[in-house]
């Protein structure tokens, strides 16, 4: 039978051992699966051997073996499975629905005839000996007691499914029962619904406050001064110190100690208090500060942008604003005065201030004219009449001539300022700041034409009309007279006046200068014919006196004295060098003659001088130049002289020598000088020089061949001769020394 099982086993089914041949037939049929090797097909209670797979065992000690799964498992094709936890025997492993009975594990329960489960939302964990609940937010579990688990989620209110497996609350919301629930507002996450102290952590909103407590839980409260307002703590109304409901003065539970001058009423609801400050004033800061006096409350003190309602007094205007505030002023041509409307000055549209025109809101368009520039303060506006006008009704009428600026036109006791002209005295205007009176200084009045306060005496002569704004001077003229030039000066229609050009100013007029017909002395021409009391200047020749006029600017020119008018010059008649026909300009000098005398030759200067003199080496005598020889004193000149070795025949000039002098005062009136020595010197022998007195010898005061004579003390020299003798007398003659000659006979 071996043979043949082990032939069937091998050729047939290639089965060792699991097959064996079938008597009732030609064919191995199979043994049990839990059978290895068989004596009867498909009978675990027949087998040879228990099949080696797990959890079989072994019913019999010796064979025919029974071969059967261990308890709780299952026969499934060739193995043993295990059966579902749930079940003590069964039909199909794995599988609580097939159980034969039902295991032994608390709270396991049979739901129908083969069927063995935990009871509704339980679940046995994998080796666990009871049922144990999910978690109540699943619908059927994986893991006991975890939400993150479930098959599905309950059937709660609130509950919501996250990823695949995980079921909770919203966020904030607690299982309350049956149903989610809403943690408190200030919590964030709870284990109680609606109880500030059961959180698990707090808002994070502003001014919640979070104080610890048992359990790792905490209370969430808003801070003081804070109330809570659907999940926010808001602020109370400055007013309470608590409050039953956010910036709401009227629920206060207790008025606040903070502000000053808050007053308490009862407020909207049982235990509340309305806390506010007194009619007229509003909160600012810690303190209740007044309202904008043209506000009738408000949301903001001394803000008239800010009103809850506008004061009813007079000419109030009121501007609905954002919020239900009102925006109250003044009427147009109103300006705010204390709890009134007051009048602005005529000129402004609005204003910041009574009757002041530098803080217009806007200037005036019913005044023709007014001038707009930038107000005195932020957002105004100066509204002015134009320049030298002022207000007059609804007109910008001239200001008086005298004012630069005015309040009143056309009179010259409400200036603001006086024109910028000389001759003007400014004072104040009695009992009206900042106003002056405009006049023209004494002795002058107004000149219309060109603006000025003139002089209408004591004018220059020069100026026309009489008419100047300082006396005598011809550079402060309205106008200018005949033969004048007028030019402009700094000060606009004021004029310099001068004479024009040929003219000269005498006598208080331009007087023309004539330039024919003028004296001979006259030069640069002259205002009369022939007139040398009228020249405007002198000739620049030797001998003219130039004098000028008293009070005039003409000058008399004349001859000096001694002289007479020769051409265009003044010259001597006398006292000139022989050599001089006519006369000289200078006397005794050959070199300022006028003319010369016949036989010598002129030579003329630019000044009209003419040098008369002889040429070297001749000597003029009885009338021309002649080189006979003549033996001159060593004391005249190189002018020469008119007798032999005489110092006191010297023509015009001495010799320029030490201790020389000219006598004049010797002098022939006819061109011949004297020549002598100093004081304290003495004539040589030779009569050629002058030398000093210590250095004289009595024999020197004669020529060699003279005889020395000694008469009452004076010295002689005698040339003796033909009869005749030369007697020269040594005299003293104004400090000089003088020498005399003496003509006797022997």
């Amino acid at each position: 039978m071996w043979d043949n099982a082990f032939y069937c086993d091998v050729y047939t089914h290639f089965i060792p051992a699991r097959s064996i041949y079938s008597l009732s037939g030609t064919a191995c049929s199979s043994c049990h699966p839990l059978c290895v090797g068989c004596s009867s097909p498909n009978s675990n209670t027949a087998c040879t051997l228990c099949s080696s797979v797990a959890h079989v065992t072994t019913v019999q000690t010796s064979s025919p073996y029974t071969c059967t799964c261990e308890h709780g498992f299952v026969l499934s094709v060739d193995q043993c499975l295990a059966c579902s936890p749930f079940c003590d025997s069964c039909t199909t492993p794995a599988d609580n629905t097939k159980c034969l009975s039902c295991a032994s594990i608390t709270g396991v329960y049979q739901s129908a005839p083969t069927t063995c489960a935990c009871p509704e939302n339980q679940i046995l964990p994998s080796g666990g000996s009871s049922c144990l609940p999910c978690s109540p937010f699943c619908s059927g579990c994986s893991v006991p007691a975890d939400n993150t688990k479930c098959i599905a989620c309950a059937s709660i209110v609130g509950v919501q499914l996250s990823g695949s497996t995980i079921c909770s609350c919203q966020d904030n919301y607690v299982l309350d029962g049956t149903v989610c629930s809403a943690c408190h507002q200030l919590c964030s996450g709870c284990t109680a619904p609606s109880d500030s102290a059961k959180c698990l952590a707090c808002s994070s909103a502003v001014h919640v406050m979070s104080t610890p407590t048992a359990g790792s839980l905490y209370t969430c409260t808003c801070a003081p001064g804070y109330v809570l307002s659907g999940s926010a703590c808001l602020s109370c109304s400055p007013f309470c110190s608590t409050c039953a409901s956010p910036l709401d003065n009227t629920a206060c539970l207790v008025c606040s100690t903070s502000i000053t001058g808050v007053s308490q009423s009862p407020g909207s609801s049982a235990g509340t208090f309305a806390c506010a400050c007194p009619s007229g004033t509003v909160l600012s800061g810690s303190a209740c500060s007044s309202c904008h006096l043209l506000c009738d409350g408000c949301a903001l003190p001394n803000d008239r942008t800010k009103c809850l309602a506008c004061s009813s007094a007079a000419h109030v205007s009121s501007t609905p604003a954002a919020g239900g505030l009102y925006v109250c002023g003044c009427e147009a041509g109103y300006v705010v005065l204390g709890a009134t409307c007051a009048f602005c000055s005529p000129l402004c549209a609005g204003c910041t201030s009574l009757m002041d025109n530098t803080v217009c809101l806007a200037c005036s368009s019913s005044i023709p004219g007014v001038v707009q520039s930038v107000g005195s303060s932020a957002g105004t506006f100066t509204c002015n009449c134009p320049a030298g006008t002022a207000l007059s009704g609804s007109t910008c009428s001239p200001c008086h001539s005298l004012c630069d600026n005015c309040i009143s036109p056309n009179d010259q006791t409400k200036c603001r300022a006086c024109i910028n002209t000389p001759n003007i005295q400014k004072s104040a205007t009695s009992g009206l700041t900042g106003v002056y009176t405009c006049a023209c200084v004494p002795q002058t009045d107004y000149d219309g034409t060109s603006g000025f306060c003139v002089y209408r005496s004591g004018c220059h002569s020069l100026c026309s009309n009489g008419s100047c704004i300082t006396r005598s001077n011809s550079s402060a003229c309205i106008g200018c007279g005949e033969m004048t030039t007028r030019s402009q000066t700094q000060l606009v229609g004021m004029y310099r006046c001068t004479c024009q050009d040929n003219t000269l100013y005498r006598d208080g007029a331009c007087d023309l200068i004539r330039h024919d017909g003028c004296h001979v002395l006259c030069s640069g021409g002259c205002v009369a014919e022939n007139d040398s009391s009228s020249c405007i200047a002198c000739v620049s020749q030797r001998n003219v006196v130039s004098e000028k006029l008293a009070g005039d600017v003409l000058f008399s020119c004349t001859c000096r004295l001694g002289t007479h008018i020769s051409g265009a010059a003044c010259a001597y008649t006398s006292g000139c060098s022989p050599y001089c026909a006519s006369g000289c300009f200078i006397q005794s000098n050959s070199s300022a003659c006028v003319d010369c005398v016949p036989g010598i030759s002129p030579v003329t200067a630019a000044d009209l001088n003419v040098t008369c003199a002889c040429p070297a080496g001749t000597t003029y005598r009885s009338g021309a130049c002649t080189t006979d020889p003549i033996r001159c004193s060593g004391l005249c000149g190189n002018l020469g002289c008119t007798a032999a070795n005489d110092p006191t025949a010297c023509v015009s000039v001495c010799s320029n020598g030490s201790y020389v002098v000219m006598l004049t005062s010797a002098g022939t009136g006819s061109g011949i000088v004297a020549c002598g020595c100093r004081d304290g010197s003495h004539v040589s022998a030779s009569r050629d020089e002058c030398i000093a007195e210590e250095n004289r010898t009595e024999e020197e005061q004669c020529v060699e061949g003279e005889k020395y004579l000694d008469e009452n003390g004076t010295y002689q020299c005698i040339t003796k001769g033909s009869g005749t003798s030369a007697l020269f007398s040594v005299t003293q003659y104004a400090g000089y020394i003088l020498y005399a000659r003496i003509i006797y006979l022997l």
